[in-house]
């Protein structure tokens, strides 16, 4: 997509129609792009409303045409790709492994009954978990993963329940009952991994704990659809996890302004990474002032059909004060 918007956009420059004509190709593209690609109802009046952020800065005089380069490589993860990207971690990253290994353990059989057998009991003992409350997004992520791959209520924790005032919290009691033996967290990104520790690190070194007083082995791990490497490398330094594992993991080329970025590897002549960035620093800064391009720098153009994770560039997802600030991909605190 990225070459022919680029190759009709810089025919557009220099000429008499200038930044107006480059704009009316972009927003062309970006209909296509909303429609055919995404499966996303996003009209051309929602992006020039969304564009209308953009007024001229002092840092450039083309705020319109770099914003529209930023949107033209955005990445939206529909409800689809979600589903299938849930089938994929829990194939890959879950069942896989367990099968590889009691292949091992069972000698090599090729039993196709032994292995199911004994994979059964080890799904029976595991229970995966959102990340956060009832209201956040990994809760929401959990009821799509159980769709797709067939799963039973069974082996969803319900961590209120476990750790309510009366419940002796993993004592040999709850152990016996649940039959916990794996914790699995789902998650749609891992970004830094400072919030994924900052909420769950409490909820884990507390189960561990009551886990090795009552003399059982837990595993835990974590599971994401995308993560940045230095979030995994993050979660496996903090001796929390036994396995932290992603189906995407980004690196530079998907962060917007790296010098490893996809967003200007062929530079268009309308705009260029110094330019782009100084527009979404300028725009950001009045939005979220201490993480203006996204949570710790993250600079991410990715938002999912449940939601927007705010690693993302605030000028797309930004949605309460300054109340004049219109939203393409408005992120949401609880769903």
């Amino acid at each position: 997509m990225g070459h022919s918007v680029n190759d009709e956009a810089r025919t557009m420059v220099g000429t008499e129609k200038g930044s107006l004509g480059v704009e009316k190709v972009l927003l062309e593209q970006m209909k296509t792009l909303a429609g055919d690609v995404w499966s996303l109802a996003l009209t051309q009046q929602d992006i020039k409303d969304w564009l209308k952020n953009f007024e001229p800065t002092e840092a450039t005089d083309n705020d319109r045409l770099h914003a529209l380069h930023l949107l033209s490589h955005f990445n939206y993860v529909g409800e689809r790709e979600v589903r299938a990207l849930l089938r994929s971690a829990y194939r890959d990253l879950f069942a896989y492994p367990i099968r590889q290994t009691l292949r091992r353990l069972l000698l090599y059989t090729k039993s196709p009954v032994a292995i199911n057998s004994q994979y059964q009991r080890q799904l029976e003992n595991t229970h995966f978990l959102g990340v956060g409350g009832p209201a956040a997004s990994g809760q929401h992520l959990l009821y799509y993963f159980r769709q797709e791959n067939n799963l039973t209520e069974g082996v969803f924790a319900d961590r209120l329940e476990l750790l309510a005032a009366d419940s002796p919290v993993f004592s040999h009691e709850v152990f016996d009952e649940v039959k916990i033996r794996r914790i699995v967290y789902v998650d749609d990104l891992l970004g830094s991994g400072e919030q994924m520790l900052e909420k769950e690190t409490a909820f884990i070194t507390s189960i561990r704990k009551q886990a090795r007083d009552a003399s059982y082995v837990l595993e835990v791990s974590y599971l994401a659809l995308f993560a940045k490497q230095s979030g995994i490398d993050r979660l496996k330094g903090s001796s929390l996890f036994d396995h932290v594992g992603a189906v995407h993991v980004l690196d530079g080329a998907q962060e917007a302004f790296s010098d490893e970025s996809r967003v200007y590897t062929s530079m268009p002549t309308y705009t260029s990474r110094g330019q782009g960035r100084a527009v979404a620093q300028l725009k950001g800064e009045q939005l979220v002032k201490s993480h203006p391009l996204g949570w710790n720098d993250g600079q991410l153009l990715l938002a999912f059909a449940h939601n927007t994770p705010d690693n993302s560039l605030p000028i797309f997802w930004w949605n309460k004060t300054p109340a004049e600030w219109k939203a393409l991909f408005p992120r949401t605190e609880k769903i």
